[in-house]
């Protein structure tokens, strides 16, 4: 009788402590295909032997089957599983029971929108606008002409590479693009930027955060030229002086070369120059003898 009665009590208590695990069962969707659930517990225990039975309205079981995971941030043991099923629609329920090895321990019922967590998005680029400011494009894995895909908004977090989550800047947005102002970002500076989307519309919870996408912000026009300036004028100075030496050499092959008209005059009249001039004379002082003139011509004939 005793034996009975202490079997009777270790059930019981057995019996108590799975009950009071099972509220703890935490499960939500990504609106597609995948139930994830999880427990956790302050003593450690063989998630194995757990196991979520998910009966739909149609009759049809998925099994989820629990595995041991890391502990959470307050360091309690947890236990997770997933589950694939028929894509979810808003008037999906179920009946899950929480069984271990084999025995219900609880049951409860669980609605597609009870709890949804979307899936993480995917930024697919991050590129500077003509006007300096950086146009940032994602995808977030839903359709964008399904009710729930027009829903979804996207929470954008960037900050410079190596710096702590705490002091990034953020962006809600919606639709699958945003412009984040150049003016907020230091030019010539490492960038890293994630996203995650959630629902107002359906109450959901936020997405995981997506993988960082890196980029680098461009010069400032007042560094380029400080930059720029300077080297100008050091290549201005150079050319100056590579063309210099060049009309240098080419005077010292070409020009010097020519003859000199001057140096050749010298050498073909040495000596010092001079100056002819006519004597002065008084045209009075000479006669001419006419009947001189004219004997000799008379004596010609």
């Amino acid at each position: 009788m005793k034996f009975v009665i202490l079997l009777f009590f270790a059930e019981f208590v057995s019996l108590s402590d799975a009950h009071l695990n099972g509220p703890s069962v935490n499960c939500f969707n990504d609106y597609k295909t995948t139930m994830i659930c999880d427990f956790t517990s302050d003593k450690p225990l063989n998630c194995g032997g757990y196991s979520l039975d998910f009966v739909s309205e149609l009759q049809e079981h998925f099994t989820c089957v629990f595995v041991n995971r890391e502990r959470d941030s307050n360091h309690l043991f947890k236990c997770g599983c997933t589950v694939e099923m028929p894509e979810f629609v808003i008037a999906d329920n179920f009946n899950a029971n929480l069984l271990k090895e084999g025995k219900v321990l609880n049951s409860r019922n669980i609605s597609a929108i009870d709890k949804i967590k979307p899936q993480a998005p995917e930024i697919l680029s991050v590129t500077q606008t003509g006007d300096g400011n950086f146009n940032v494009t994602w995808k977030t894995n839903y359709s964008e002409n399904s009710v729930f895909g027009k829903s979804l908004k996207t929470q954008l977090s960037y900050k410079k590479k190596g710096e702590a989550d705490e002091v990034a800047s953020g962006y809600n947005c919606t639709g699958t693009f945003c412009i984040i102002p150049g003016s907020e970002l230091e030019p010539s500076s490492e960038y890293v930027i994630k996203a995650r989307s959630y629902s107002t519309k359906y109450g959901t919870e936020f997405s995981d955060w997506s993988n960082e996408v890196e980029w680098i912000t461009s010069e400032s026009t007042e560094r380029m030229l400080k930059i720029i300036i300077p080297i100008f004028f050091v290549l201005l100075v150079i050319n100056i002086c590579a063309l210099y030496w060049c009309c240098t050499k080419l005077k010292a092959k070409w020009w010097d070369r020519i003859p000199n008209p001057s140096n050749d005059i010298k050498k073909i009249l040495p000596g010092n120059p001079k100056v002819f001039i006519p004597k002065q004379y008084d045209p009075s002082s000479y006669h001419i003898d006419f009947p001189t003139i004219s004997a000799a011509e008379e004596k010609s004939w």
